[in-house]
C-alpha cells in the first residue's frame, strides 16, 4: 500500500493505493493523523486505486470517524464499496464519484 498526501485549498487529499490490511493499516493511521493535523483540516480519501480493504483497514476508518475529523471518500471501487456496505460503514462516510465533487462538498 502507498499513501500520498496532496492539498487543494483548505482540503487535504489522502490517496490510498494497493491493499489496506493488517500489515499496512498502522501506516494509514499515522498518515491520516499527519494529514488532518492539529487544525483538523477536512480530508478527502481517494480510494480510486484501493484494491482491497480488510477488517484492520475498516478499523482505521472507524477510528477516523470517531475522532470527529471531517472526512469524505471518493472514487471507491465496486469491490471496496461492497465491503463498506456489508460492514455497515456506508452510513458513516459520505461518498462521491470523483475527487472534484468531494472537494466541492467540503467547501
Amino acid at each position: 500500500m502507498t499513501v500520498a498526501i496532496e492539498k487543494s485549498g483548505h482540503v487535504v487529499i489522502v490517496v490510498v493505493k494497493g491493499r489496506l490490511d493488517a500489515s499496512t493499516s498502522a501506516e494509514l493511521e499515522k498518515k491520516l493523523a499527519e494529514a488532518g493535523g492539529a487544525a483538523k483540516k477536512p480530508l478527502v480519501l481517494d480510494f480510486q486505486e484501493l484494491e482491497y480493504i480488510s477488517s484492520a483497514g475498516l478499523r482505521v476508518l472507524i477510528s477516523l470517524c470517531q475522532s470527529k475529523q471531517k472526512a469524505v471518500i471518493c472514487s471507491m471501487p465496486e469491490l471496496v464499496a461492497e465491503v463498506f456496505d456489508i460492514s455497515g460503514l456506508s452510513s458513516m462516510f459520505e461518498r462521491y464519484a470523483d475527487r472534484s465533487t468531494a472537494i466541492k462538498a467540503l467547501a
